[in-house]
Order: structure tokens, then C-alpha cells, then sequence
């Protein structure tokens, strides 16, 4: 039978428990920054295909991340480089199409743009047959962007390392990008050279969003955070709530509960139109705050 959103809420938090005790017990891998320009490529493949190899690896999974949507063609040369480097590196190396990421993300219920998230690559990668996986972002970073590859062990979650260049690539403005999957209709926002101060321009704004039920009285015993990702409609209503990480069942299904009744003010383009849009949610379990992942 066809998995849903909900199911998927246990199989992602039961990964995030695996990911974070492998983290806290054996360390996250140094994550290094390489040259620019055509050498930076080349640079960035050959360090990845290096900690791949050391994983002793044939399945691997090369996903990209919200920010190679800013700039497909760049992320696109990157890893037809990274291939090529993987096959000289491990001639016996055997790639996981997008499709089959793509597939697994439809199964579990997800939206396709799911298939760009971190969390969610880290919760599926094995079930696409994958033992490495190595995810692509750009991402601008101080004064210039960056493009990095991080690879993980797909059946722990561990992360075995990342390595990153600085690229010129042909992003322009400042308004955050919308991509709009036409399967779903629902958009991806992906922030360019800030998170806020547009002229237009608007996040999805939370308008009447009361706190979970449970963080009043237990908020002293609890230190750590609930992760969701849902949808917000162009009415401001909040649909297909998927929860990233939670610390128990009580503080999923309360959660869920809570933001399933709130409502925002919705996102709007740069053409003052609003518009359907996936964004994260934090829950700060302790602090009893609540802040939008990547535009506080």
C-alpha cells in the first residue's frame, strides 16, 4: 500500500535520532573550501570523488539542493564533473537516477520539490538502493556564493565530509527565486544575497499562530527543537504538514495539531501577487518561539 504523508513523519524522525547520535559520537567531517573558476570545478570533484572512495562505496546518489535551482546550468557542469571523476576514481561506481529519488519522494507522499531537501535526501537516499550520497547546494555565503558537495553514508546518515569552491555564477537581484513545480503547483522559495528587507517581495508571515498546547507545561523538561515543512496557500491556510524531526511522539502530534489551525499572511512575488509556497518551520521546544528556517 502506498505510503503517505504521515508515514513518513515516523521512518524521518527515527533517521534524524540515527544521523545525530552518529554525529555526537563520532563527529561531523571537516567541511574545507577549495579555488574558483573552472579549476574550482575540477578541484570540487576530485576532493569529493577522494571521500567517496574512502567509503568503499558502488551505489552513489548525487542529489542537488534548493540553491542549484538558482543556477542549474552551474550545478549541472559540477556534477557531470563529479561523475566523471567518480568513474576514474571507482571504475565499478554505479549512479541512482533522479528518477528513482523522484519515485521514492511520490511513494512516501511527498511533493516533488521535497526532493530537494536535505533531511528528507538523508530519509529516503537508502531506500532509492543508494549506499553514498552526495548532495550539490549553492549558496551565497558573506560576499560571494559558494557551490559545495556533501557526502553522507545513506544507510546512517553520517556525514563523511563536504568540500566547496567559489563560483561567479549568473544569479542576478536580490528577490529570492520562486520555482514553481507545475506537477504540484506549489512553489519552492530559494534565497539569493539576503532573507529580507525587499521591496515587495514577501516570506510566508505567520498572522494567528498559538504555540503547541504541550509547550506551556512542558517546555521547562524539553531541550530541543520540532522540524516541519508544509505548504502555505495563497489564503494563508497551512496544508500537507510533514514533520522533519521531533524529539517524541507527544511533540510531533501536538505540533502538528497546532500549526495544522494556523494561518498566515502569504507569500507574495516580486510582482506584489500571492502565491502557494513550501516553506520549514522551527519550533524552539524550550523557548516556546517558532521562527521560519532560513528567513527569521
Amino acid at each position: 500500500m502506498k505510503p503517505n504523508i504521515r508515514d513518513i513523519q515516523g521512518w524521518l524522525y527515527l533517521r534524524r535520532i540515527a544521523v545525530l547520535v552518529n554525529l555526537l559520537m563520532l563527529g561531523a567531517a571537516p567541511f574545507d573550501l577549495g579555488p574558483q573558476g573552472h579549476q574550482g570545478f575540477e578541484s570540487l570533484a576530485e576532493h569529493t570523488a577522494r571521500i567517496v572512495s574512502k567509503s568503499n562505496t558502488q551505489q552513489i546518489l548525487i542529489a542537488q539542493r534548493e540553491g542549484c535551482l538558482l543556477d542549474q546550468p552551474t550545478c549541472k557542469e559540477s556534477k557531470s564533473a563529479l561523475r566523471s571523476e567518480l568513474v576514474r576514481t571507482i571504475p565499478s561506481a554505479q549512479f541512482i537516477s533522479s528518477d528513482a529519488t523522484l519515485s521514492q519522494v511520490k511513494k512516501s507522499g511527498l511533493l516533488p520539490i521535497d526532493a530537494y531537501n536535505n533531511q528528507i535526501l538523508l530519509a529516503l537516499a537508502s531506500e532509492t538502493g543508494a549506499t553514498t550520497l552526495v548532495t550539490e547546494n549553492l549558496q551565497w555565503k558573506g560576499d560571494h556564493y559558494e557551490l559545495s558537495n556533501h557526502v553522507y553514508d545513506a544507510s546512517t546518515g553520517k556525514s563523511l565530509g563536504g568540500f566547496a569552491v567559489k563560483v561567479a555564477p549568473s544569479i542576478s537581484g536580490y528577490d529570492p527565486l520562486v520555482f514553481r513545480d507545475p506537477e504540484s503547483g506549489v512553489s519552492l522559495i530559494v534565497p539569493k544575497r539576503k532573507t529580507s528587507g525587499f521591496r515587495v517581495f514577501r516570506y510566508p508571515q505567520c498572522e494567528k499562530c498559538p504555540p503547541p498546547v504541550y509547550l506551556a507545561t512542558r517546555a521547562q523538561m524539553i531541550d530541543e527543537e520540532v522540524s516541519l515543512r508544509v505548504t502555505v496557500t495563497d489564503q494563508g491556510e497551512v496544508q500537507q504538514i510533514v514533520v522533519l524531526s521531533a524529539p517524541n511522539k507527544a511533540a510531533n502530534d501536538a505540533s502538528v495539531a497546532a500549526v495544522s489551525k494556523w494561518h498566515f499572511k502569504p507569500a507574495i512575488d516580486s510582482d506584489g501577487k500571492s502565491f502557494v509556497a513550501r516553506t520549514d518551520i522551527s519550533l524552539d521546544l524550550k523557548e516556546t518561539s517558532m521562527s521560519l528556517m532560513g528567513h527569521n
